[in-house]
């Protein structure tokens, strides 16, 4: 138990030891709540997600120096020509980088490496959006991706009001409030017949266009009003809070104290950023405290990274069981089993955090559904473990939770992966409690067929299990296809009564349903052949890893058609690793067909007789 408690420490701090210090409270900052695409965030998620769809990851260098991405952002709005030099952008196609003149062995870039050519990729961007989206190439697809991160990199500096460093956001303020004041003075006296300076009229249009500008290419809303009672109305960006002070006379008390934050981090304050920043939550916090609220455990959730710790556990646990089935000791089972049950503890808390956090079911879209599958199989694989004691359970689960996880990565890399849910998904209790139970049915799926998997493994290296093993694994994998087929069933029903509820019709034939509907045939043919005595071992097996192919493309594959009222979160490139999972998948099939063992299962009423 002592190793194991090093190794879960280990695995609990490693992402911690790996940020500089620094004497800003640039966690406090990144915990600020915004406005984005209709769901209150914190800065830091924006900054995060901001990372991944540009560079591909949350880790970046600015002069020499890793800071956290909440850090990275106010480098962008304070010293922006620092930013302009780091490694920020992931660019691939030789295309591209030919366009670009950049080094065709690079993958990564800084803005100021290819700034003189943004005309042309621009240029060629827009040609290739005026296109039909079938008819352009993966290069075309590649520039209008890369033309958007500039765009987003641009608004992201843009949020806030640039300063040069000599002339501070406050001095503007200040001058600014100035104006609005003599301005309103000069409305007050023109309506007496007084004339109105024709200078000052001009001086605040040009403020005016200003902050229109700002206004318009404001990637977010950082500036919450709770009049109405709704912040999905009531935030503004902070050109638009500096248009609304000739409104409201006076500057936002949170524009004031942005402009502050701000101006103390650009002239390296750290004392006097720390302080102004925990003014500005106590006043933002005193106009949407439970949106402030959520968005600091967003920011908690973001700095704990439980699903990069959850892989780094998984990957552990099989190498225990690696180890174990090497060596023969069961010492690195046990290891393996309670280091399982740690990791599946902190994907839970993970789970469970961003049902808070989004307010909705834990499955919303494809990357919570990935997530939601890794977890499902490794719990049910935990019961294998416990009922079998092979550590069998151990191995598969480790593998699907590490698989999934890394698919939850790469479909994170498209975006916010909380955003608002597809009008499609928000809907009522028949949705969530359908969703829920078809996932875990494509768990039980995945689960089986991993299984399966091993034990073809195993035949391919010339371990055949004897046949007290062999009967285990029969076992795992009609046991867990029986569940299985139960929850896809009463999954698919579930999805028949909301369809009903939501669009008038129990069944339509959309391509998801279908693929709902291949699921149950395709596990209800494996337990009636196995109880009919029509499949031995070697067919077991094999369309039990069959069921993997089936789920699959129920899963992500119909998403790739573009039709029915179920195609939503695709994700380019998908169909290619989709045909090499069917590839490597089939391939094992035919292992295990040639390979396995001749010897007939006996029936359950056989073996009853």
């Amino acid at each position: 138990m002592k190793q194991l408690t090093i190794i879960l420490a280990l695995l609990l701090t490693f992402n911690n030891l790996m940020a500089n210090e620094t004497p800003f409270n640039v966690r406090s900052f990144g915990e600020l709540p915004v406005l984005l695409n209709g769901r209150t965030k914190p800065l830091d998620t924006i900054a995060r997600t901001s990372l991944l769809e540009m560079k591909g990851k949350q880790s970046i260098e600015v002069d020499g120096r890793k800071v956290e991405p909440s850090e990275w952002l106010l480098i962008m709005m304070t010293k922006p020509e620092l930013a302009d030099k780091a490694i920020t952008f992931r660019i691939e196609h030789p295309n591209i980088k030919a366009l670009l003149k950049l080094p065709d062995e690079e993958r990564y870039f800084a803005f100021a490496d290819f700034q003189d050519h943004v005309n042309e990729l621009e240029s060629n961007a827009q040609k290739a959006f005026d296109l039909d989206q079938d008819l352009r190439t993966i290069a075309q697809q590649e520039m209008i991706r890369l033309q958007s991160n500039i765009t987003n990199y641009f608004r992201l500096q843009q949020s806030m009001i640039l300063s040069d460093g000599n002339y501070t956001r406050m001095d503007e303020l200040n001058a600014y409030q100035e104006t609005v004041t003599e301005s309103l003075d000069a409305v007050t006296a023109h309506a007496s017949g007084k004339d109105v300076d024709r200078e000052l009229i001009q001086k605040i249009g040009l403020y005016i266009k200003r902050y229109e500008i700002y206004d318009t290419r404001s990637l977010y809303f950082p500036i919450p009003h709770m009049q109405n009672g709704d912040p999905k109305q009531d935030w503004e960006s902070y050109g638009r809070a500096m248009i609304n002070t000739l409104r409201e006379k006076k500057l936002d008390t949170i524009v004031i104290l942005y402009a502050e934050v701000l101006d103390a981090y650009q002239q390296d304050k750290p004392a006097e950023f720390n302080n102004l920043v925990a003014k500005l939550h106590i006043e933002v916090e005193s106009r949407v405290p439970e949106q402030a609220s959520t968005a600091k455990y967003e920011t908690g959730f973001n700095y704990f990274s439980p699903f990069t710790k959850s892989m780094t556990g998984y990957v552990i646990v099989f190498l225990l069981s690696l180890f174990g089935w090497l060596s023969g000791k069961n010492l690195f089972y046990k290891l393996g089993f309670w280091l399982l049950i740690g990791t599946v503890a902190v994907h839970t808390w993970g789970l469970i955090a961003r049902v808070y956090i989004q307010g909705y079911a834990p499955v919303t879209n494809l990357y919570s559904s990935a997530v939601f599958v890794g977890w499902g199989a490794c719990v049910l694989g935990i019961l294998l473990e416990v009922f079998f004691k092979k550590g069998i359970g151990n191995s598969v689960s480790a593998v699907i939770g590490f698989v999934t996880l890394i698919i939850a990565h790469h479909l994170s890399l498209t975006g916010d992966t909380m955003e608002m849910m597809q009008a499609v998904l928000d809907s009522n209790f028949w949705l969530s409690t359908h969703v829920i139970t078809v996932t875990i049915g494509y768990s039980g799926t995945f689960l089986a067929g991993m299984v399966a998997l091993m034990y073809t493994v195993l035949v391919l290296i010339g371990r055949t299990p004897d046949k007290k093993l062999e009967k285990s694994y029969v076992s795992m994998v009609y046991g867990i296809l029986c569940f299985s087929l139960l929850l896809s069933f009463v999954g698919t029903i579930l999805g028949g009564i909301w369809a009903d509820q939501s669009w008038g019709r129990f069944w339509g034939w959309d391509p998801k349903e279908n693929g709902a509907l291949m699921i149950v045939i395709w596990q209800a043919i494996i337990l009636h052949a196995r109880w009919g005595n029509m499949i031995r071992v070697r067919g077991l097996m094999a369309l039990a890893m069959g069921g993997n192919i089936i789920t699959a493309w129920s899963w992500f594959g119909v998403n790739l058609l573009g039709a029915g009222l179920h195609s939503y979160g695709f994700m380019d490139g998908t169909m290619k690793w989709l045909i090499i999972f069917a590839v490597v998948q089939s391939l094992f099939i035919l292992i295990v067909l040639i390979k396995g063992p001749k010897k007939k299962i006996k029936s359950k009423a056989q073996a009853t007789a």
